[in-house]
């Protein structure tokens, strides 16, 4: 009967890891270039006595939903989204980062940035923009040029494998992989990208995922009652 109990227990855990992961999509459904998160589940057997076995279920990770955002343009020159599997680079402390969150600004170095700080990477490093240009153009692929004089161009890379990308700290990514610089994503002045997030699906997941987690609930309450009977039904035969 432990077994039941042991199984139902890690139903239970993957479903609340599960209900939380749909929250942070909820909550993060006007995030600027937000990608959904999924859970992972795989079977995990624990082999009993006279080969019987036990099939539990676990939490095997998460997967990035990386399919593009709704487009909304701005009109503010510095904003600029990814059209394509690409992300820009970003130089935090940590190292370099991936995001295609793109509400950009100037810092007062006159240096691109993202909204919350970190240079924004070009081919030669952090992309530093001449005091008092009045107009700024970011061409298709990447070349940014102030009054009509080019000063860098945004580098934007992909990964051979986007699944292993992971999310960190500001909503960047981190990877082990190599980046590869693309052509293949064009980038869009004046325009931003949405989060990919659909509220009503994912409410709608929300609420069979929590009526599965009350039904485990009801189980276990069973299981637990039928246990307390028969503890019950032996120390009244003892007695």
């Amino acid at each position: 009967m432990e077994n039941a109990s042991y199984v139902n227990l890690a139903h239970q855990l993957v479903l609340r890891s599960s209900i939380d992961i749909l929250a942070n999509n909820i909550a993060n459904a006007t995030t600027g270039a937000y990608k959904g998160e999924r859970m992972i589940f795989s079977e995990y057997l624990v082999r009993q006595a006279r080969d019987h076995e036990v099939n539990f279920v676990r939490n095997a990770g998460l997967h990035n939903d990386f399919r593009q955002g709704n487009l909304t343009v701005t009109g503010n020159p510095l904003d600029i989204a990814l059209q394509g599997r690409g992300f820009f680079v970003v130089d935090t402390p940590d190292g370099a980062r991936y995001s295609r969150a793109g509400h950009l600004r100037l810092n007062e170095q006159n240096t691109l940035v993202t909204g919350d700080g970190f240079p924004v990477l070009g081919d030669g490093g952090p992309i530093e923009l001449p005091p008092g240009g009045e107009s700024v153009v970011i061409a298709r692929d990447g070349t940014i040029a102030s009054d009509g004089t080019r000063v860098d161009k945004i580098r934007v890379v992909l990964f051979e494998k986007p699944g292993e990308l992971y999310r960190t700290n500001f909503g960047f990514y981190n990877t082990d992989q190599a980046p590869i610089t693309t052509e293949n994503t064009q980038i869009l002045q004046n325009t931003l990208e949405e989060s990919n997030v659909q509220p009503i699906v994912e409410i709608t997941r929300m609420i069979d995922v929590f009526r599965s987690y009350q039904s485990a609930q009801r189980a276990s309450d069973t299981h637990h009652d039928l246990q307390r009977r028969a503890i019950q039904k032996i120390l009244s035969t003892e007695a």
